[in-house]
């Protein structure tokens, strides 16, 4: 209402007024999932809390400057789509925040049709460019929003594959201008496309490395997704895509804590593993958990069912060598290849398909990936060049103590960092004892278990590239038996020790406290052909406390101890004399002396 006075008049009124978040979808039709086949029906999800902004009048293909309405997704043109309604849900019903998507992609839209834009006027609406701007701003989200997601190049990959990577450069630059306050941008690496063009491999080579090359970025794979027709997915694979990527939005918008494997696997560094170069090592990300795909069942065009094997879709290149097996350990994929003929570079599924008709008799690519262990399929790659092998650092141990190895090993070249892991024959992992930098040669293991077999093995890290594994086994000794010390008083000031030989010792050590002691202090070192010791002097009627342990080349005893009390001295007797004489002392006289000391002592003079 405007009021003056005692008067007023109804300006407007609203009704199911929601606050939110807001996120915008560009691309083409795999963007837009929206009546992209006649075999994939649209989603029927509606939710007052899933927002749009912006409403094309009836008929008209494109919105106008007029076109500024709220409505709810995909009521109406410009729809939010397959993915994107999915998304909207999930925050919704998982966060119970409100969300707005704007939709302005473009099916069958070339990139170059994304970089028109009017320097004058970047929110013309003329392009796709500037109708997408146009409804942020007018939204009043534009100063709040938080993702802008990319999915475009299949129309490049069909036709022109080199396009796409200047294009795309040209584009990243027009949103840091224009879209200051997006929080990241999340772009789509496309899927096979059946279409012979080599080159689409290498678009797909530069897609999944946008994430290291632009800030802000985060680069979603979709091979290996369920769904797929050659060019469009199922409605099943459209949510799919949606629930991976609310995982990120989660962690980057809403503090979730489910943070482990939710991103695309992408290849860090490939290298021969051995120095007979005959094993490769595709290495992914430090938190990835990677899975290898043994074999996989999909039915041929003809309806007959065949197994495919994940070694048949990593290819060696400029080679006549082939992949004959392959395995996953941690956040490695380690190859076996038939042997090794120099200047190779290793991919990751083919460049399009079909391929190699008519052995692989499928209509489209199925299968089978590279995935990490929640399910998150692996970014396919190009052409990557195999690193030469490190040399092994070969490693030596020697005992030091019972609970304690020395451990040594040799340089090499090249090495920026040395992996040392331990494992005992009670477990069956190795676990990490320590990394250490350039330079570090030698490392004292200890607090082992005595008379224990240990396993070490280091291994050599440059730039992401590892050399084999040097291994040593070596078992501590066990430790002495116990020495047996008896100890009795000879005296009220001495002490006699004595102990029985322990086999392999070669010296024995003797402690001692007492009562006003603190600590046990050494008192004397002997050799191991001696077996008793005297201690003296020391404190009459005293209780000491002994201990000895017995010495070996490696190893020790564990104490033995004993207490004794020297010896109590008599008590000092009490003399008395007694003298008897006549009253006079004359010549002659006589005169007895009577001494009383110890018992039976008579003195007579």
């Amino acid at each position: 209402y405007a009021i003056k006075g005692a008067d007023s008049v109804l300006i407007t009124s609203r009704e199911n007024i929601v606050a939110g978040d807001a996120y915008l979808i560009n691309g083409q039709s795999n963007a837009a999932s929206w009546s992209v086949s006649n075999s994939f029906p649209n989603s029927d999800y509606r939710n007052d809390f899933c927002r749009t902004f912006g409403q094309t009048k009836r008929g008209n293909s494109f919105i106008t400057e007029s076109d500024t309405a709220w409505a709810l997704s995909n009521n109406g043109k410009p729809y939010v789509g397959v993915w994107g309604i999915e998304l909207q849900r999930q925050i919704v019903e998982k966060y119970g925040i409100p969300v707005c998507f704007m939709n302005e992609a473009v099916s069958g839209s070339a990139i170059t049709e994304h970089t028109i834009r009017n320097a004058a006027n970047p929110s013309n609406i003329s392009n796709v460019y500037g109708r997408l701007l146009y409804r942020a701003k007018k939204s009043g989200h534009f100063d709040n929003l938080k993702g802008f997601f990319f999915w475009q190049g299949e129309a490049e990959a069909i036709d022109k594959p080199n396009v796409w990577k200047p294009e795309f450069e040209k584009l990243y630059n027009f949103w840091k201008t224009d879209y200051p306050s997006i929080g990241k941008f999340y772009i789509f690496q496309i899927n096979i496309t059946p279409f012979p063009f080599a080159e689409a491999a290498d678009l797909r080579d530069y897609q999944r490395q946008i994430k290291k090359i632009f800030p802000k970025t985060e680069v979603i794979s979709t091979v290996g997704n369920n769904g797929y027709d050659g060019g469009h997915y199922t409605v099943d694979g459209y949510k799919k895509i949606a629930s991976d990527v609310f995982k990120l939005i989660s962690r980057d918008f809403y503090g979730s804590t489910d943070t482990l494997q939710i991103t695309s696997p992408n290849v860090q560094k490939v290298y021969y593993s051995t120095v007979a170069k005959d094993e490769i090592t595709i290495l992914f990300e430090d938190f990835q958990k990677m899975v290898w795909t043994p074999d996989s069942t999909y039915k041929q065009d003809d309806g007959t069912p065949r197994k495919y094997f994940m070694k048949d879709y990593i290819y060696l290149n400029n080679a006549t060598d082939k992949i004959i097996s392959g395995r996953s350990e941690n956040n490695k994929i380690i190859l076996k290849t038939s042997g090794f003929t120099g200047n190779q570079t290793l991919t990751y599924l083919p460049p399009y398909y079909p391929l190699n008709y008519p052995t692989d008799l499928r209509g489209i690519f199925g299968g089978p990936f590279l995935k990490n262990q929640r399910g998150i399929s692996a970014f396919s790659f190009n052409k990557q060049a195999i690193a030469d092998p490190l040399n092994i650092p070969t490693l030596a141990a020697k005992i030091q103590t019972a609970t304690s190895i020395s451990l040594t090993w040799k340089d090499v070249l090249n090495a920026t960092s040395y992996q040392l892991e331990i494992k005992d024959l009670q477990v069956d992992k190795y676990n990490l004892v320590k990394i250490f930098p350039k330079g570090t040669l030698t490392f004292l293991v200890d607090n082992l278990l005595g008379n224990t077999n240990y396993t070490f093995r280091i291994k050599a890290i440059s730039d992401n590239i590892e050399s084999e594994n040097s291994n040593v086994q070596i078992q501590t000794p066990k430790a002495l038996g116990l020495p047996n010390l008896t100890a009795f008083a000879t005296g009220i000031e001495s002490v006699k020790l004595s102990w029985k030989a322990v086999n392999e010792a070669i010296n024995y050590v003797i402690e001692r406290k007492s009562l006003t002691s603190n600590s046990f202090e050494q008192i004397t070192k002997v050799e191991a052909n001696v077996l008793e010791f005297s201690d003296k002097p020391l404190v009459n009627s005293t209780l000491y406390s002994y201990r000895i342990k017995a010495i070996g080349t490696f190893t020790e005893s564990p104490f033995a101890n004993v207490e004794v009390k020297t010896l109590v001295p008599l008590q000092s007797p009490e003399p008395t004399l007694t003298i008897i004489c006549s009253d006079k002392l004359e010549s002659g006289s006589q005169c007895k002396f009577f001494y009383f000391g110890k018992k039976n002592t008579f003195a007579r003079f």
